[in-house]
């Protein structure tokens, strides 16, 4: 079960701006989106009227959001998901705040969160930091008027670039509440029954998105059923390369991460050696074990950013696979993954799309689209999926910042799949 915290102010609370009370659940964005998302997922709530970012309100101090936050999150560990839409309070003309300000107050609970999780829980969830409606027009009219003056309109219209700008430096999700929802006219400040469920549509059209490099599943069903495979059946040469210079032999425990439809596996296990072929799809390892019934035991369904895995390797490695992650969050997971199951003198070898030089990602909320794409077989039409290419700077600062130390790294290819691929062999770095 997928776990979300929802940390936020009255408007996660569900305020209703017509009697001062509180929504029924069943309205509230959070009940909305429980309701949207089933049972294979638990929204929980943690509203509070007035609560702050970081700042203590003089009249109510246990208002503040970083106060709460990490009792908040070790009472609900573990989180898979975090929603996170705070800053209107912090609008209040005694805080004397500007929009940039507040944004990186929201930064610094962000922070929070990725340091205290990955203490607490072992792993960092994905965070949504959703820019917090404008304050409306109507202001004057607002009860609320007199706590928030019209200046406070100006500052709240200039969230989105400032929070935007914090969730792309601390490699969260940005989502800009005022491009879909805006405040009732009764207050100008909170949401209608409507808004918030407008909001909880577009935060569950997120959140199914955030599995979007399953959608290499649907690609390779779609292949399968029209007979063909997705890839070609040429193994990759550094694979052969690196376990040939670093005496890899049947004495060493060996894994593969994202296996696909087996033509590296094949190639290592017609060597022998005590591999342990893994990959999310379903569908690809079945295909695996039925072409390959005389090691079918060896493949095995595994997604390394969520499931546990037991045992130490001396040789991991990955082919394609590190490209199809987009998010940071996602990325890091999948060196902390090699990082825990790596012997002390074990090493592992990654390769990934690109060039060393050109930076480029794909939407995921596009990943299973269907789009047309150029096959051996001719024309198919398949899921987009996803793509990330880093440069070797950034390949680099992403081994170091997960505890690896690079042993050698180069471009290599592997026809006709990929003419260009950088790879890195890494190990753990030494206390």
């Amino acid at each position: 079960m997928t776990s979300i915290l929802c940390y936020g102010d009255s408007n996660t609370f569900g305020y209703n701006p017509s009697d001062g009370m509180r929504y029924p659940v069943n309205v509230r964005w959070t009940g909305v989106l429980q309701e949207l998302l089933g049972n294979d997922y638990r929204v929980i709530e943690e509203g509070c009227n007035g609560r702050t970012t970081i700042y203590d309100d003089t009249l109510e101090p246990w208002k503040n959001g970083l106060s709460y936050l990490r009792p908040c999150l070790n009472t609900h560990k573990p989180l898979d998901i975090v929603i996170l839409m705070l800053g209107s309070n912090d609008l209040k003309d005694c805080f004397h705040l500007s929009a940039k300000e507040i944004a990186q107050g929201a930064g610094t609970l962000v922070g929070v969160i990725n340091e205290f999780t990955k203490e607490k829980q072992g792993f960092i969830p994905k965070v949504i930091l959703m820019a917090p409606p404008e304050i409306g027009e109507k202001l004057e009219t607002s009860p609320f008027y007199g706590n928030f003056s019209m200046d406070s309109i100006a500052r709240s219209k200039e969230f989105p670039k400032y929070y935007e700008a914090v969730a792309k430096e601390k490699g969260c999700i940005f989502l800009n509440a005022a491009e879909f929802i805006k405040a009732s006219d009764e207050d100008s400040l909170h949401l209608t029954a409507e808004a918030h469920r407008v909001l909880a549509e577009k935060l569950c059209d997120i959140i199914k998105s955030l599995n979007y490099y399953m959608a290499y599943d649907e690609r390779y069903i779609i292949a399968h059923n029209k007979g063909v495979t997705w890839a070609s059946d040429k193994s990759t040469p550094i694979v052969a390369d690196v376990i040939n210079r670093y005496n890899i032999d049947n004495t060493n425990e060996l894994l593969e991460l994202g296996c696909g439809e087996g033509r590296d596996s094949k190639f290592v296990l017609d060597k022998g050696l005590r591999l342990t072929a893994t990959d999310i799809s379903k569908e690809a390892i079945a295909y695996c074990q039925k072409l390959l019934p005389e090691y079918a035991r060896r493949f095995k369904k595994l997604d390394f950013l969520s499931d546990n895995l037991s045992g130490s390797y001396d040789f991991i490695y990955a082919v394609a696979v590190i490209h199809m992650l987009v998010l940071d969050s996602d990325r890091n997971g999948f060196y902390k993954f090699i990082y825990d199951h790596l012997k002390p003198d074990g090493i592992a070898l990654i390769c990934t799309m690109g060039d060393g030089e050109r930076e480029i990602k794909s939407d995921i909320s596009k990943a299973f689209e269907i789009q047309e794409r150029d096959h051996e077989s001719g024309k198919m039409s398949v899921t987009a999926t996803s793509c990330r290419m880093v440069s070797f700077k950034t390949f680099e600062k992403e081994i170091a910042d997960n505890g690896l130390v690079i042993v050698e790294k180069g471009i290599t290819e592997a026809l006709p799949d990929f003419d260009k691929l950088m790879y890195a062999v890494v190990k753990k770095q030494r206390a």
